[in-house]
């Protein structure tokens, strides 16, 4: 038995108590966003696990996308979530006033045109 807050709590009880608040720590950190601060995480989006469609992300610097240019044969950056069938980017994406500067995409025969 534990003594807290004025009250006997048997261990048990404590023990549940730590369950739940793990649990309710472990929801918040399903929901917690995803930081992107380079263009290579920025390309993981779709294309890694821990990178979803449906994420929540949040740009924490401004990105140089430059390198784009040179890569995957001169087609660039694959944009997110732009195949067939469908995968659409479902997710929050918070640049918070930051940019993504001269990213390149070239992609004549696409359908469409996505980041």
């Amino acid at each position: 038995m534990t003594t807290m807050f004025g009250r006997t709590i048997r261990n048990r009880d404590l023990l549940l108590l730590g369950m739940a608040i793990l649990l309710t720590l472990g929801s918040f950190q399903a929901a917690a966003q995803i930081e992107i601060s380079t263009i290579e995480e920025l390309q993981l989006i779709g294309n890694d696990p821990d990178y979803p469609l449906d994420g929540n992300y949040i740009l924490t610097q401004d990105i140089d996308a430059s390198d784009t240019v040179n890569w995957n044969d001169g087609a660039g950056f694959n944009p997110i979530g732009a195949y067939e069938p469908e995968p659409a980017f479902t997710g929050v994406f918070n640049g918070q006033g930051y940019v993504v500067t001269d990213l390149y995409i070239n992609r004549p025969g696409a359908a469409r045109e996505d980041v």
